[in-house]
């Protein structure tokens, strides 16, 4: 294809982009008004996900670095930051810092099946520190909590999600690194992970990535290795502990912009039908639906289109939508 080609296709979809997301800008800016989404950011290096980086105006962030080459990012940017690591309890540990940040942790690498893929240096070791590590009860003290949390601490999630139990009860979502593979010494793995969430009263909804490694290069192929997972409450508990008098309208509007913001559009649909009718004035969710119907539905015609070409061209194969 040529260049000049590439370039106008890539300007099209940019505009069109750009298009759509100022106008779910404005859809979310008239639904939330002045309600401000909690968000607590473990392990965000890189400052605020995409996802959500498109809506920072609506989002009150904390993030927790204890890394000086990350943080020192995160403060130059303007972003609230506490300088420790998180752990399941208040103690002073060793932080292995990596050749690539990305790749600091807790835990030790374990270097031995690393060493069977590419590009295993950047989990090498340049040297070990001493941090001091909180918990997230410890700094979230009722009634300061989060309506959001996101972890990425390579290995350390359910470290985290132990040290959190109490302001884990009014959470609305988690979205975390797991891992399918041990890349680190005696970490837990997906299935711990999920187990701790859901006795925690979170349910599983979906990978929003999936990494794959093969033994000859990165390329998106290969064995499932680690991905992000998010978890949420069911629209049924929420409107039960609203109907309660549990939970503000606030943390409702926040729900309801999560599902949003992560395309969920049955759990959205389900709590359009469950909210109590006295509040469907204040609490329209049609622009949000409708939007969200869009979306779905070239989901649903980009997946067919990819698997009858998938299929097509790699017989025995299949593709599958990550969103």
């Amino acid at each position: 294809m040529p260049k000049f080609l590439r370039s106008l296709i890539h300007h099209c979809l940019d505009y069109m982009r750009q298009k759509k997301l100022s106008r779910n800008q404005l859809f979310i800016k008239q639904f939330l008004g002045e309600t401000k989404v909690s968000l607590c950011d473990v392990g965000g290096r890189g400052g605020i996900e995409p996802r959500w980086a498109d809506y920072h105006q609506h989002l009150d962030v904390t993030f927790f670095e204890p890394d000086k080459r990350s943080r020192d990012f995160l403060i130059n940017i303007g972003h609230k930051t506490v300088d420790k690591g998180v752990w399941s309890c208040n103690d002073n540990r060793t932080l292995f810092l990596t050749s690539s940040p990305g790749c600091t942790s807790l835990f030790k690498p374990r270097q031995q099946y690393l060493d069977l893929f590419p590009d295993p240096k950047r989990f090498e070791i340049v040297d070990e520190v001493e941090i001091e590590t909180t918990t997230l009860d410890e700094v979230f003290v009722a009634p300061h909590s989060y309506d959001f949390l996101k972890l990425d601490i390579q290995g350390a999630e359910l470290e985290a999600i132990k040290g959190g139990q109490e302001s884990l009860k009014t959470a609305l979502g988690i979205e975390l690194e797991i891992e399918f593979k041990s890349i680190y010494q005696n970490q837990p793995l997906f299935g711990d992970v999920k187990k701790s969430l859901e006795n925690s009263g979170f349910h599983f909804i979906d990978f929003t990535n999936i990494c794959r490694w093969e033994r000859t290069a990165h390329d998106g192929l290969g064995e499932s290795v680690f991905g992000d997972a998010i978890f949420l409450r069911y629209p049924e508990e929420i409107v039960c502990q609203y109907n309660a008098d549990l939970l503000a309208m606030d943390t409702l509007k926040s729900y309801a912009f999560i599902l949003f913001l992560y395309k969920r559009h049955d759990l959205l649909l389900a709590l359009d039908d469950l909210v109590p009718n006295k509040i469907k004035s204040q609490f329209n969710l049609s622009a949000l639906l409708k939007e969200l119907a869009s979306q779905r539905q070239s989901l649903i015609r980009t997946g067919r289109l990819f698997n009858t070409l998938t299929s097509a061209m790699t017989p025995g194969s299949r593709a599958h939508i990550i969103y």
